[in-house]
């Protein structure tokens, strides 16, 4: 397919208005936690990886400190996954992504090539102009190879095999070229990646990595402890003994008889007689492997990357690793502020982390369990509860440096806990299950609920009145239940179809928040409330991902944050919200704002942000002078995708959308519409697959921009 065709920023996961970028800083793990899933060695000190939310990363002193940049093409950041780095000098680098493109660093990122066809997982040159990139089609329909012969300037796009994606590309020359993927499959190219012929590899199993030393002698590593051999041009491929079962990511050829692989569980295994006798070493780490590079010119010096963020550097051939990143990579589930500065946030293996200085350290105290602990409250500065997994709920009196497991008449997990005082405290979870304590944990009562939902949010509005709730993720239905009582008894306020509630969150008796998705992941929900939940109305639309959190430090500004690295901001108590980037895809759980400026993220992988710019106020001194059109998310897409756009002022508005031809087959909008950003979504169940365009028009300002249904 002809990259022209295509959009020049196919498949942002954000829509960006021409609003300042929300700046979301890593506070852990260090650097960042995003999954690293290429790696480059330039020289024994310097190296580069790249990985999920278009992140790159650079160090220059083997990991000791770190240059971590943002792509930026076209004034916008990359967001999809960097699959493939390849680095010529420190200012000469090429990458490619999960959404099909090739970019180029010079000086600054531009793009080369787009092309929906090609979701690209590898990437290799052979010289200074022959270059090559290996993937899928997203739609399954086979292999796709880029190629260049001009140094990236242009690229083309081949079909490699009809049938498997393909995970990796090696090119010993210009015109020799292997390529291997799903199945076991193991193409080569003799006419610089024009036209490809099937190979027998001898196997089934996923190859995830290719790496020869000359265009005859060449190793092939992936699932199960795959490693092959070819010596000659892969007319043969001979399966080695690694004594290993793991998902090998990567090999690599150092010379005719060093060779190292990497995968799984922290597995790296090496050989110094060309692939006859593997050893594994002892890395220390159990997290995966994604890639690893060595200097070509001194095999003792290589990188390894992985999973949140994981980097670890070898000065011996990888007989011995030192980490280089740092941080707890155990998930966080919740976390809170009691002053600025000063926070807790809690998560699996019975993390509790601590702050008191913003975030600038977070450390690790001794809790006494391994369960889960999935919410945390403080009802002031000492004083603090967390509660999980197998009915665990903890107490601490010293602002969570210590922490005393408390007596409780259940085994349920439990979700949530919120409180009135550090005497009077609320746990919900698994099976309608609602604890209360009057004394401070001395002791716990078992309420009725009258729901067997899972309840996964409780709150708390004073003695009498306490909402909690929850629903089933798997396909049933919401709830949300109020007590005006004490939790003495319950009535159903809200009941909502295949429906999910993760969060909830009242700012005073009247107005709450409570944040989910529906339970086939179609599009997020934001309930509010403005009567002290007599009525709930949904805010959002638009938005494919979950949320599970949600806080609004003073009522009006505020955040809400999910699944897939989501992050909504609000600046009129969530009566709309607006999409950002917060420049990670992990699953993000929890969201804290201490002030109205400033924000804590907690979620997967240890993942913690944190913002001192405060949500984006779309107001007179933001507003933009003209209308903004985003590029629609997700694109391609199939069948229903979400456009966005933004109006510096009320008025009359028209969206529409027009197939190829210009012929207008959907008008999504036409009226008279509220100043600030607007989302909808558009549903092509019933259109053809192909290219299409949107336009919006509002007042003598009109915008179009492209979009590409996959069917």
């Amino acid at each position: 397919m002809n990259p022209s065709s295509i959009p020049a920023l196919a498949l942002l996961l954000f829509f960006a208005l021409p609003l300042p970028a929300q700046v979301w800083n890593w506070q852990n793990p260090l650097p960042q936690g995003n999954t690293l899933r290429a790696a480059r060695m330039l020289t024994a000190n310097r190296f580069a990886a790249a990985g999920d939310a278009g992140t790159i990363i650079q160090s220059t002193d083997k990991g000791v400190t770190w240059n971590r940049s943002t792509v930026i093409v076209g004034g916008l950041p990359v967001s999809a996954s960097i699959t493939a780095l390849w680095c010529f000098t420190v200012s000469d680098w090429y990458a490619a992504t999960a959404d099909g493109r090739i970019l180029r660093y010079d000086g600054a990122w531009s793009q080369r090539f787009s092309d929906s066809a090609a979701s690209f997982a590898a990437m290799d040159f052979a010289s200074f102009t022959a270059g090559f990139a290996a993937g899928g089609d997203p739609s399954g329909a086979g292999g796709r190879v880029a190629r260049t012969t001009d140094g990236g300037l242009t690229w083309s796009l081949h079909t490699a095999h009809a049938t498997a994606t393909l995970s990796a590309v090696d090119a010993p020359t210009p015109t020799t070229v292997y390529a291997a993927g799903v199945a076991g499959t193991i193409v080569k190219s003799t006419d610089g990646g024009i036209t490809w012929n099937l190979q027998v590899s001898g196997t089934s199993n996923w190859i995830q990595s290719l790496s020869f030393f000359d265009s005859l002698t060449g190793m092939a590593a992936g699932s199960g402890g795959t490693i092959l051999k070819t010596t000659n041009g892969g007319s043969s491929w001979t399966k080695l003994t690694t004594d290993s079962f793991e998902w090998l990511q990567s090999i690599q050829l150092a010379d005719a008889d060093h060779a190292y692989a990497a995968g799984s569980s922290g597995t790296f295994l090496r050989t110094t007689d060309g692939g006859v006798h593997w050893s594994a070493s002892t890395t220390g780490t159990t997290t995966a492997f994604m890639a690893a590079s060595f200097a070509s010119f001194e095999a003792a010096n290589g990188v390894v990357v992985g999973e949140n963020g994981l980097v670890m550097t070898t000065e011996d051939g990888g007989v011995q690793w030192t980490v280089r990143s740092a941080g707890t990579t155990d998930a966080l589930t919740s976390m809170v502020f009691t002053a600025p500065a000063a926070g807790v946030a809690v998560g699996d293996f019975g993390t509790v982390l601590r702050t008191t200085n913003g975030g600038a350290q977070w450390t690790k105290q001794i809790t006494g369990t391994t369960n889960l602990l999935q919410s945390v409250w403080f009802a002031n500065a000492d004083t603090g509860y967390t509660a999980g997994d197998a009915g665990t709920i903890l107490r601490t009196t010293d602002g969570g440096v210590s922490w005393t497991k408390q007596t409780v008449p259940v085994s349920d997990w439990l979700y949530s806990i919120h409180g009135i005082s550090g005497r009077t405290v609320f746990a919900a979870g698994y099976f309608g299950a609602i604890l209360r304590t009057t004394n401070g944990g001395a002791e716990w009562t078992t309420l009725t609920s009258g729901v067997s939902n899972l309840l996964s949010s409780v709150w708390c509005i004073d003695a009498n009145t306490i909402y909690a709730a929850g629903g089933d993720d798997y396909g049933g239905t919401a709830v949300i239940l109020r007590s005006t009582n004490g939790g003495n008894s319950w009535n159903s306020v809200l009941t909502k179809e295949q429906t999910m509630i993760w969060g909830l969150r009242f700012t005073d008796a009247l107005h709450g928040i409570a944040a989910g998705g529906e339970n086939f992941g179609l599009e997020a929900v934001m309930l509010r409330t403005t009567d002290g939940g007599t009525t709930w109305n949904n805010t959002v639309s638009g938005i494919a991902d979950a949320m599970h959190s949600v806080h609004l430090p003073d009522g009006v500004n505020g955040y809400a944050v999910g699944a897939n690295g989501a992050v909504l901001h609000t600046v009129n108590g969530g009566a709309s919200w607006v999409h950002e980037p917060s420049g990670t895809a992990n699953a993000l759980r929890a969201v804290y704002a201490p002030t109205p400026g400033s924000a804590f993220i907690a979620g997967s992988g240890g993942t913690i942000l944190a913002t001192t710019n405060g949500p984006l106020a779309v107001g007179p001194a933001a507003m933009p002078n003209s209308i903004g059109l985003a590029q629609n998310y997700p694109n391609p897409f199939n069948p229903s995708t979400t456009i966005s756009f933004l109006l510096p002022e009320q008025q009359q508005a028209r969206l529409s959308v027009y197939d190829i031809t210009g012929r207008e087959v959907r008008m999504l909008v036409n009226g008279e519409l509220a100043a600030g950003p607007h989302t909808v979504r558009f549903d092509a169940s019933a259109l053809a697959g192909g290219v299409y365009f949107y336009r919006l028009t509002a007042g003598a300002v009109t915008e179009t921009k492209r979009m590409l249904l996959l069917k």
